[in-house]
């Protein structure tokens, strides 16, 4: 694999990786900092709010629940993971894409230095011979680099894989859990009506319902702004697969890149 390219493959993969990354940071919170008080109506004192950090605390958007009396939020442990779940592998892509785009793009390290002879023979006529070879590369990564990152890039594969079908799978409960929710509030008793609202509506409307209708129970402290919860749900979910495809991509490089230095280690 020329070691070039595959450097400069590794410059877009840490880039887009972190930008994802850092795109579902920013949205996860968003989601959280705006549903944390509406949601925490499983302490029974709606009047007053749970501190930050109140062990109470179920003010998170993800795994929420309809109940008898209130749509309740889940543990505010989900949403800590869900917001800031992505901070270690958003380090490693930010740490190596540094790394890799300086090398890429300001030295042009790993290139391939092309070089031209030419030889001129005067016998009976004029011969010209033009060789062409190419240098090795101006200052190559360390065989011993390929390895341990390959690792380091598996383990975090295999923790934003985690991350990313918890993420899914909680904003897949929230969805589903207030399409029952909307269905008491149309007071639709049976027939059509709840099969369009159980089955053919999307979580993207669902989630426009919830931003709608879903009112704070503290009067006073009643919210006079809405957000589209649509728009950072889909980004956050995007941006968290995109990072673990992203790892996919630097893993198989580092491999291939671990194989091509093998003769130069032994």
């Amino acid at each position: 694999m020329n070691p070039y390219k595959s450097e400069r493959a590794l410059a877009y993969l840490y880039v887009i990786g972190c930008l994802s990354s850092l795109l579902t940071v920013i949205c996860t919170s968003i989601l959280w900092l705006h549903w944390r008080v509406v949601l925490n109506t499983c302490a029974g004192n709606f009047q007053t709010y749970p501190s930050y950090y109140d062990e109470r605390d179920c003010g998170c958007f993800l795994y929420a629940s309809d109940t008898l009396s209130y749509f309740v939020g889940s543990s505010v442990g989900w949403c800590y993971f869900g917001a800031f779940g992505l901070i270690l592998p958003l380090t490693f892509f930010f740490m190596l894409g540094c790394f890799h785009v300086f090398r890429v793009c300001f030295r042009n390290e790993g290139r391939p230095r092309d070089t031209k002879f030419e030889h001129s023979q005067r016998s009976n006529e004029v011969m010209h011979l033009t060789i062409e070879q190419e240098l090795g590369e101006g200052n190559p990564i360390s065989p011993t680099y390929w390895m341990p990152t390959t690792v380091i890039a598996s383990l975090m594969f295999i923790y934003s894989l985690i991350h990313a079908i918890i993420l899914t799978d909680g904003f897949w409960k929230t969805c589903k859990q207030y399409r029952s929710r909307i269905v008491k509030y149309t007071n639709a008793q049976g027939g059509q009506m709840v099969g369009v609202l159980q089955h053919r509506l999307t979580c993207g409307a669902i989630f426009d319902f919830m931003d709608y209708l879903h009112e704070d129970l503290s009067y006073e402290r009643r919210r006079d702004y809405r957000i589209n919860s649509a728009i950072p749900y889909y980004i956050s979910l995007f941006g968290a697969w995109i990072a673990c495809i992203c790892l996919v991509g630097i893993i198989i490089i580092n491999i291939r890149r671990y194989v091509d230095t093998k003769r130069i280690r032994i």
